[in-house]
C-alpha cells in the first residue's frame, strides 16, 4: 500500500503543528523520527483518519484522506496504536483481540480466535492472555495494544511509541515480529529509540518543528555522520572522570588531538542532522 503526502500542513489552536510535509513510501517498514513536538502523533493520527486533512494531500492505496468516504475506505485496511491507547481495565487480552477483530471486520469467530492466539503467541502474552489488563503492567498492556493493531491483517500498520515501557526482551520480540510482517504491507513506526529503527527500518523520515526535514534510506540517515565521528581514549588516572578508562565518542568537523575516526551509528546521524539543522539557523 503506497502512501502519499505532499504539501500537508495542520495548525492546532493557533499553532501550526505540521508545515509543509512530504512523504512518500511503501510497501516496508518506515521509522518516523524527530525531537518532542515535532509533529510525529499529529502525523500518524491525520494518517490514520482521526484528523482531517485541511491543507496539502494524503492519499494511501488510493484513497483520498480529505474526503470522508476515502477516510472511511482506509479504515476498513488500517491497523493504530495511539501514543496514548486507553484498554479496557475489566476485559482480558483475548476478549479484546476478539472484539478489535470484529471492529475490523472479521466476521468469522474460528478466524479471529485463529489470528488472535497467533498474536498472542508471538507477542509473549500466553501467560497474560485472561487475566483482566487492568493487573496487568503497562508493558504488557503496550502488547495488547500492537496486537490489537495487528487484528484483521491490515495493509497499512502505524505504531506510536509501540517500544514504550517495554523491557529488552519485549523490544527484541516486537522487533522480530515487526521484520516478519513488513514485507507485506506498509507500516510506520514513530518512536525516540534509534536502535529499534535501526533493527527493523528499511527507510527513515525525521520531522523538526513540523517540517520534514530528511526522508530516505536508514543507512543514508547514518552516513550524515560519515568522516565526523572520533573517539577519544579515556584516561583513567584523570580526576573526577566518570568515564574512567572508557573510550569517548564526539562528533566534531575536525579531529580533536588524539582522537581517532570512527564508522558512525545511526543515533550519530540523527545527532549530527540536528546539529546541522541548529546551525543553519533552523
Amino acid at each position: 500500500m503506497r502512501l502519499v503526502v505532499e504539501g500537508l500542513a495542520h495548525t492546532y489552536r493557533r499553532h501550526r503543528v505540521l508545515d509543509r510535509v512530504d512523504v512518500e513510501f511503501g510497501p516496508g517498514i518506515l521509522g518516523l523520527l524527530g525531537p518532542n513536538g515535532a509533529g510525529k502523533t499529529t502525523l500518524l493520527r491525520l494518517l490514520s483518519g482521526v484528523l482531517t486533512p485541511r491543507v496539502g494531500r494524503i492519499r494511501v492505496g488510493g484513497h483520498d484522506l480529505r474526503t470522508r468516504s476515502g477516510r472511511r475506505a482506509l479504515r476498513r485496511e488500517l491497523g493504530y496504536l495511539p501514543q496514548a491507547a486507553e484498554l479496557p481495565a475489566d476485559m482480558s487480552p483475548r476478549a479484546f483481540l476478539d472484539y478489535a477483530g470484529l471492529l475490523k471486520a472479521v466476521a468469522d469467530p474460528a478466524e479471529r480466535r485463529r489470528q488472535a492466539d497467533d498474536l498472542i503467541g508471538r507477542l509473549g502474552l500466553d501467560h497474560d492472555a485472561d487475566r483482566a489488563m487492568g493487573a496487568l503492567s503497562a508493558g504488557t498492556r503496550r502488547r495488547v495494544g500492537v496486537a490489537q493493531a495487528l487484528m484483521g491483517d491490515p495493509r497499512l500498520v502505524l505504531l506510536d511509541e509501540p517500544t514504550e515501557g517495554l523491557d529488552p526482551e519485549e523490544r527484541i520480540r516486537l522487533r522480530v515480529l515487526l521484520n516478519g510482517i513488513g514485507a507485506g504491507r506498509t507500516v510506520v513506526v514513530s518512536t525516540h529509540l534509534l536502535d529499534d529503527v535501526q533493527a527493523v527500518c528499511s527507510q527513515v523520515a525525521v520531522l523538526d518543528r513540523g517540517r520534514t526535514v530528511y526522508t530516505g534510506p536508514a543507512g543514508d540517515l547514518t552516513e550524515i555522520a560519515a568522516d565526523r565521528v572520533f573517539e577519544l581514549p579515556s584516561d583513567a588516572a584523570e580526576a573526577g572522570d566518570p568515564c574512567g578508562g572508557v573510550a569517548r565518542r564526539v562528533i566534531a568537523e575536525n579531529a580533536p588531538p588524539g582522537a581517532r575516526p570512527v564508522p558512525p551509528t545511526m543515533e550519530e546521524g540523527y545527532a549530527a542532522l540536528m546539529r546541522d539543522l541548529r546551525a543553519g539557523g533552523r
